[in-house]
């Protein structure tokens, strides 16, 4: 039985990382813009960030969270903002500088855009909170069990998005042209945009009170120690 709940896990994990979205659209696009070193300073931003979600609802702190009146609304429009201002800095800029001439300020200003993607996504945190608890082997030890499934969620997003690097680094010196390039910032931006409208339209209230509802009954989120952070 926990082999299958393992592998069921591994494979909605594996899915859902493959999905396309803004991280994984940001990778290729690092890659594809910048180089490899650019898009893997992105990929470590992102498996940061996500472990750092895993942390804190391992701690009871993500339930806590969205249970303060307005706030999950509030990580929305802070995503929304924040994927809209994206899109259109991709939209205006020029044509970006290759791997070998991104500064130090430039490696940190691309890591720190996957953390804040990462954090300012609601979804991220909803599916640490409802999908993780739903495969805890034996909820004996319901903060470790959840740290090593996060860990294990985190493990596979980074694999994909290193996979997505290395394949997509192969056709990188066919769309190095200016033009190209160009076209390249527009469709990124373009798509940011759109990501940004589906998170405005997004139903995150069911998902809220399914959370809600299931910090009352799952043990990881009803055990003393956890609660109140």
């Amino acid at each position: 039985m926990i082999a299958e709940e393992l592998f069921l896990f591994v494979t909605a994990s594996f899915l859902l990382a493959i999905t396309p979205g803004p991280t994984i659209l940001l990778t290729l696009f690092h890659v594809q813009a910048n180089g490899s070193k650019s898009a893997t300073t992105f990929v470590a931003g992102t498996g940061l960030a996500n472990l750092s979600i895993v942390v804190l609802v391992a701690l009871g702190l993500g339930s806590a969270f969205i249970q303060l009146p307005g706030a999950l609304e509030a990580l929305r429009w802070l995503g929304v903002l924040y994927l809209l201002y994206l899109g259109f800095k991709y939209w205006q800029q020029s044509v970006p500088a290759d791997d070998a001439a991104m500064s130090a300020t430039g490696r940190w200003e691309v890591f720190r855009q996957a953390v804040l993607i990462s954090w300012t996504n609601p979804k991220s945190l909803l599916f640490y909170l409802l999908v993780l608890p739903q495969f805890l082997p034996f909820n004996d030890a319901p903060v470790i069990e959840l740290a090593i499934l996060g860990f294990l969620h985190v493990a596979i997003l980074i694999a994909v998005l290193a996979a997505s690097i290395a394949v997509s680094g192969q056709f990188r010196r066919t769309l190095t042209s200016d033009t190209t390039q160009r076209y390249l910032d527009r469709f990124t931006g373009g798509v940011l945009w759109i990501a940004a409208a589906l998170l405005v339209f997004g139903d995150l209230d069911s998902a809220s009170e399914g959370s809600a509802n299931e910090g009352h009954s799952s043990e990881p989120l009803e055990e003393p120690g956890l609660k109140g952070g």
